[in-house]
């Protein structure tokens, strides 16, 4: 990293004797995240011109574009947040746009990341997000009850990898209570491998507070949660390596 380039703990409190939750937190992500490799991805696409004002580093902007995504900040707030250190321990606030939105993730079993996601209107069924969501390499899969009937869908189906794919759905809660004891005892291993989808969502509202939407259409909160989620996999990371010592 280049001896000029900010850190995280830059923008936050530089003087103060009791470290913060968030300096740890925002300490951790900066050991954790790979940057080289992260500006290596972006880098092919962005924009470059010799006119106008010369921009700021790439690492910088992926930095700030982060700090937005988990503080909740607004374009001008994440500016004061690099310039003044206070500005990240204020709650930004305003007219805000709110709309039916949701997530749909799909994690790993041993490793519990995410490794596909999409959003839609609320009004959008689960089931309808499927296709998207197992890997071309998955042969079974965990979900809840509301993904009742996944194979018999046309789109699974007809499909020559999904319609081999082993999708283990939960029971509907009305009919656990009269089932058999080895019945109860398989649905509560199923519900243990699906719980692990639990904790991304955890993360993202608990940590990174995003409870409602901050922006209006679909696509630049699909790109949010596309980042909220890969910080997730990132946090989760870092509190593995720090267990293991």
């Amino acid at each position: 990293m280049p001896s000029d380039q900010i850190s995280f703990t830059d923008v936050e409190y530089a003087n103060r004797r009791r470290v913060s939750r968030r300096e740890q937190f925002l300490d951790t992500m900066d050991s954790t995240i790979p940057w080289s490799r992260r500006v290596g991805l972006i880098e092919p696409f962005t924009y470059s011109s010799s006119r106008g004002r010369k921009p700021k580093a790439l690492e910088t902007m992926l930095r700030m574009y982060l700090l937005q995504a988990w503080f909740s900040l607004s374009d001008e707030g994440v500016e004061n947040a690099i310039y003044d250190s206070y500005a990240m321990h204020r709650a930004l606030k305003g007219n805000q746009w709110c709309f039916g939105m949701k997530a749909h993730i799909g994690v790993d079993a041993g490793a519990g990341y995410v490794h596909s996601m999409t959003a839609t209107a609320a009004s959008v069924h689960d089931l309808d997000q499927i296709t998207h969501l197992v890997r071309a390499d998955d042969e079974v899969v965990y979900a809840d009850a509301c993904y009742q009937g996944a194979e018999r869908r046309p789109d699974v189906a007809d499909d020559p990898h999904l319609s081999q794919v082993e999708f283990r759905v939960a029971a509907r809660k009305s009919k656990l209570a009269a089932m058999a004891g080895p019945d109860r005892a398989a649905e509560s291993r199923k519900a243990s491998v699906r719980a692990k989808v639990e904790r991304p969502f955890l993360i993202v509202k608990r940590d990174f507070g995003f409870t409602k939407t901050r922006y209006r259409g679909m696509a630049k909160n699909l790109n949010h949660l596309g980042v909220l989620f890969a910080s997730a996999d990132w946090v989760m990371r870092a509190r593995a390596v720090a267990l293991m010592g």
